[in-house]
């Protein structure tokens, strides 16, 4: 069993001393009836790489419950050092289990520990009820590599070393709940859409980590624009990549979701043209629209061609005519 190192407090010494003697002095007290729990708060500690970035920093409760009596304890939490530091570990000043005597808490980034506690004074009560214990605070220091990965390690309440101690320095009973991280890159959806006009088929690509639909999105020629629905996890950033054919649509683009102006990221090659945006998910089929400058034209090609030849003959006739007006030739 590993404990604080206390030899550097003289209160500590004294409190210690003290006991020994009241142990000589008095009948062990009775252990209350029912079983305390020290919890790990939140219990998930689930991020993801579209809303958090590495070197980011989260916080866990240490709490207890249903504890009767309680003068003296210590906390242990285990995680995997690999993909989390523990920047810091402190005890609320505001806390009812926030006692005098509190060692400098024990930090080791290379096993994967932080160690910390507080004792109260002797001739002090001991303290009933529930509360924090103490916060400890986790940063991020690595990320999945690849789409669909995930990083995870429990936060772990060591058996050993967690405890809670009555003014006579006996345990109380207590359940031990572990909490539980997890740093995900979420899927990338990608989907093909076939835009027909007039027979002729126009594919465009979208890239996500939502959920999309129709698809094919629907494409108005009218309105200059495509229109489609995102779905996913309420309170995360979501983001779409879009290609479209620059003999679809071109020129200057502008995106909405839910009505909303969204700030895009755009780039085009001599075929396509790349939109990048990203939003606030809040559920499902947040509808967004991409409207263009330009589109195909709105009348099919054979017709065009046939208004052109139909304009052609009618120019021809009209010279002729003209022509032979101007010379007395009759018709």
């Amino acid at each position: 069993m590993k404990d604080l190192n206390i030899k550097s407090s003289v209160y500590i010494c004294l409190t210690l001393i003290t006991v020994a003697l009241v142990l000589f002095m008095q009948p062990v007290n009775v252990k209350a009836d029912g079983t305390a729990t020290v919890s790990i708060r939140p219990a998930n500690n689930v991020f993801t790489a579209w809303t958090t970035s590495v070197n980011s920093t989260f916080a866990v409760n240490a709490t207890v419950t249903n504890v009767t009596n309680l003068w003296n304890w210590q906390v242990e939490i285990l995680f995997n050092a690999s993909i989390l530091q523990c920047v810091s570990a402190s005890i609320p000043s505001d806390s009812p289990f926030n006692f005098p005597v509190q060692p400098t808490p024990v930090i080791d980034n290379t096993t994967g520990y932080v160690m910390f506690g507080a004792s109260s004074l002797a001739g002090q009560p001991g303290v009933n009820g529930g509360g924090t214990l103490g916060v400890v605070t986790f940063k991020i220091v690595r990320a999945p590599s690849t789409p669909g990965e995930s990083l995870n390690c429990n936060l772990t309440l060591d058996t050993e070393d967690t405890y809670l101690r009555d003014p006579s320095m006996h345990e109380i009973p207590v359940t031990l709940e572990d909490g539980y991280y997890e740093y995900t890159w979420p899927p990338v959806n990608t989907l093909t859409h076939e835009i027909v006009v007039d027979s002729q088929v126009y594919v465009v690509v979208t890239e996500s980590n939502c959920s999309l639909g129709p698809v094919p999105m629907k494409f108005n020629l009218t309105e200059k624009s495509l229109y489609f629905n995102v779905s996913g996890n309420t309170g995360e950033t979501g983001y779409v990549n879009v290609t479209i054919p620059t003999d679809l649509m071109w020129g200057e683009f502008n995106v909405t979701l839910n009505g909303e102006q969204l700030t895009i990221q755009t780039s085009t090659n001599e075929t396509h043209t790349f939109l990048y945006f990203t939003f606030d998910l809040t559920g499902a089929d947040q509808p967004v629209t991409i409207n263009a400058e330009n589109v195909i034209p709105e009348f099919p090609s054979t017709m065009i061609m046939l208004l052109l030849l139909m304009t052609t003959l009618l120019l021809a006739t009209a010279t002729v005519s003209a022509s032979r007006k101007r010379t007395g030739i009759n018709v």
